[in-house]
């Protein structure tokens, strides 16, 4: 920004990682460990949870367990993080007295405020029994459950209301705070006082409360025959799921408060089942199968960008392959096949492009009041090898490796829609003399067609790796002056994973490297006043991974490249302590 009413640059808007200066010049390097955002941020986040278990055995054969538990979660947070940083290129103020921060790195800060609270009641009530035969053994289980959930979360900014623009929402209503990196501790008071000029308000752009209510009930039976060489599990279930939800639904483009209120009712009852078979034809080597459909609502969340919510998801997989014992034991494991379906999954993203887009046109009456959901169908299959090895009495090693294979369908049919529908909009404004920020209008749509690209037909999903991995050991001592003390470590690999995809071709995938991260533990018990304490130490990103992990791709050029990413956690240690009472 300048103080004089000359042009900005934009730059290349590429998240900055030292890979991109092949492409993108006069790229600055950044130090993993550089935040770049204040520190007087707030948040008071608290979590409450509590329970209550009652088990009865009633005879050997029949067991009852009751129980409840409430879980709450609060959160209050004052956001006063830095967008865009820009340089202070004004050698002079309007004054004419010379600028003191000239050429000095600042950003404007617009604050806000949410108040969130979610909590959880839970109820349930499960009956086992073991049925009285002596040639093979079975157990039914029966089990009554309810969770109610209730969400509550609401946003507010400051704004001027006595200016002579009546929007609110209008640039020359909005608090906006300038800091200079370097200066950013000094507290920024959330809503300014009102004097002669100016007068304050604290404005909902976000409010949303909503009651959601799942009761199951499940049947289920185990069965093993023939000295346990055949397992038969299987499990019938019924849910009945009730919703109701408040949210703001549109803000009036004169005033830009809250005009109107969305409400949505929806209620869902679904009936899913599930078995499996295992089979041992010899005791080293056997084969297994299994079948299940899931049915799970969509929880609480945004809307789509019609303002509706969304139904429910509904699965049906299959799964197969072998279960092996062999070496008396001591190695035991599974190779199998997987192969699911799971229609109306739903997907979060943000309304960031979409809002920046109606505001540089000057039609803030139609931004979007939140992040919006879309739904896919979504198909994943592959293979998995997995495997537990007792190397000897006091050495045991697992690990598994797998090869998932994704591709969607009807994918994103409301995103398409909306821009299909406002496309013409954009278009036509871009034309317009009084429309301002038409590079960066041109680039949102962009982004907005990758990322329906990414959503077209039999395209696999972002973040699909090629593989993925981990071998994991652990070591006890059991004898000598070491006696108790545990020493494991391990490394988890994941292969290429997708990203995005070229401009010009939804299946010519741009891929992130492999990764890998290192784990360590080390363990003791002790006696301290006749209690046995366990010291466990923890060291994760053991060898310090600090290459970036890629999220998202970003259009140069009539050319994709990767872009948004971010770094692991530094290697850290966690020491804890078990005190057995």
């Amino acid at each position: 920004m300048n103080l004089l009413n000359f042009g900005t640059s934009a730059g290349s808007n590429f998240a900055i990682d030292p890979s991109k200066s092949a492409y993108v010049s006069n790229l600055p390097n950044i130090a993993r460990n550089l935040s770049l955002q204040p520190s007087n941020a707030y948040g008071d986040t608290r979590r409450h949870i509590l329970g209550a278990y009652y088990q009865h055995e009633w005879t050997p054969r029949l067991f009852s367990e009751a129980a409840i538990q409430y879980a709450g979660y609060k959160r209050y947070t004052y956001n006063a993080s830095y967008g865009t940083l820009q340089t202070d290129i004004n050698t002079v103020l309007p004054s004419g007295a010379v600028n003191p921060n000239y050429g000095k790195i600042n950003a404007d800060v617009a604050p806000t405020t949410t108040d969130q609270d979610n909590r959880h009641y839970d109820s349930r009530f499960v009956t086992a029994y073991e049925l009285p035969i002596t040639w093979w053994k079975q157990t039914l289980n029966a089990m009554a459950s309810r969770r109610v959930e209730t969400f509550y979360a609401l946003d507010r900014r400051p704004m001027r209301t006595n200016s002579a623009t009546p929007l609110l929402t209008a640039g020359a209503n909005q608090y906006v705070v300038r800091q200079y990196l370097g200066d950013s501790d000094r507290a920024i008071p959330f809503l300014p006082a009102d004097d002669a000029t100016y007068t304050w308000e604290r404005i909902p752009t976000r409010l949303r409360s909503q009651r959601q209510q799942l009761d199951t009930l499940q049947l289920a039976t185990v069965a093993n025959i023939w000295q346990e060489r055949i397992t038969f599990v299987g499990g019938y279930r019924h849910d009945s799921y009730a919703s109701r939800e408040f949210a703001i639904g549109t803000f009036s483009p004169v005033t830009g408060r809250p005009a109107t209120q969305a409400t949505l009712v929806k209620e869902l009852k679904a009936n899913v089942f599930s078995s499996g078979v295992t089979f041992f034809p010899i005791p080293q080597v056997g084969v297994y199968a299994n079948v299940s459909q899931t049915f799970n609502p969509i929880g609480a969340g945004d809307p789509s960008l019609y303002l509706k919510q969304f139904g429910q998801t509904d699965g049906l997989g299959y799964s197969g392959g072998l279960r092996f014992k062999l070496f008396d034991g001591k190695i035991v494991g599974s190779l199998g096949y997987y192969d699911t379906t799971e229609q109306g999954r739903v997907t979060g993203y943000s309304s960031t492009e979409i809002n920046r887009i109606w505001t540089n046109i000057n039609r803030v009456d139609h931004t979007f009041p939140t992040a919006y959901r879309d739904t896919s169908d979504i198909n994943s299959k592959g293979w998995e090898l997995e495997a537990v090895a007792n190397v000897t009495k006091n050495f045991r090693v697992r690990g598994s490796i797998g090869t998932p294979k994704t591709k969607q369908s009807n994918a994103l049919p409301d995103t398409i829609a909306y821009f299909n529908e406002n496309l013409p909009v954009w278009q036509a404004a871009l034309t317009d003399p009084l429309t301002t920020n038409v590079t960066q209008i041109n680039a949102d749509i962009a982004t907005l067609r990758t990322r329906i690209q990414a959503g077209n037909e039999g395209r696999a999903l972002n973040n699909q790796a090629d593989f993925n991995g981990n071998i994991f050991g652990n070591y006890s001592v059991t004898s000598g002056p070491l006696d108790k003390l545990t020493l494991g470590g391990g490394v988890s690999v994941v292969g290429r994973r997708i990203i995005g995809n070229q401009i010009t071709n939804a299946f010519d995938y741009i891929k992130a490297p492999a990764y890998y991260t290192a784990t360590a533990t080390i363990g003791y018990t002790v006696k301290a006043y006749g209690r046995n304490v366990r010291l466990q130490l923890n060291v994760n990103n053991l060898l310090d991974y600090n290459k970036p992990f890629y999220t998202s791709v970003r259009g140069l050029s009539g050319k994709n490249y990767r872009d948004a990413f971010y770094y692991f956690e530094p290697r850290k240690f966690l020491l804890s302590a078990t005190i057995d009472l």
